[in-house]
């Protein structure tokens, strides 16, 4: 499964770069497929915290991948115990970030904001 923080509920969204609070989880089964489920992001008003109780989400969707922008330290440690690829890169709308992964052009690692 595949996770792309997004601004609104479709691929055809603002991709959110901010992981833990972001407004929403677009959630696709594989690079091809089209949204399977969005899911509003609970994390987003929490006042600390928000990246791991984010990746704890992740873990219960079982997600493999992420997509977004920035990734805190804290959040970044959580998905790399969980086993979480993160890829990290600017695009308009959430299908587009999804077609820059599918076509490599995604910076995978531990890119963060502090």
């Amino acid at each position: 499964m595949i996770a792309i923080t997004a601004n609104g509920p479709s691929l055809d969204s603002p991709v959110d770069s901010r992981f833990g609070r972001c407004r929403y989880f677009v959630l696709v089964e594989s690079e091809g497929a089209s949204a399977c489920e969005v899911v509003k992001n609970a994390s987003r008003r929490l006042s600390g915290g928000a990246g791991v109780d984010a990746v704890q989400f992740l873990i219960e969707r079982q997600v493999s991948t992420l997509l977004t922008g920035k990734v805190g330290p804290k959040a970044m440690r959580a998905l790399d115990s969980a086993g979480i690829r993160v890829y990290t890169g600017t695009a308009a709308t959430v299908a587009d970030l999804l077609s820059d992964f599918s076509h490599g052009r995604l910076t995978e690692g531990d890119i963060v904001e502090s």
